[in-house]
């Protein structure tokens, strides 16, 4: 996101389809029991924001959740209205 609020006009989004995502993360300094990640959210009409722990109810990827003892990948994709936690 661009800024601390959840707008359409706040959300970044890069044009993907048939290019690559690049990036480099030091996660070195990252202790056990925290992660730094990187996350591709579907965005458009039919996502909803959970309002009991404020997470968006809308396909994605974990493409990074990751410390220096582990990364980890997933999917979470979305069929008729429900998501995977």
């Amino acid at each position: 996101m661009t800024a601390n609020t959840a707008n359409d006009e706040s959300i970044y989004k890069p044009e993907l389809v048939g290019g690559c995502l690049e990036y480099t993360a030091n996660v070195s300094e990252i202790p056990a029991g925290c992660v730094s990640g990187l996350y591709l959210v579907a965005t458009d009409n039919n996502c909803t924001m959970d309002e009991r722990d404020g997470n968006p109810n809308c396909a994605s990827v974990d493409v990074m959740q990751a410390n220096k003892y582990g990364f980890n990948m997933a999917a979470h994709p979305c069929a008729n209205g429900q998501c995977d936690a």
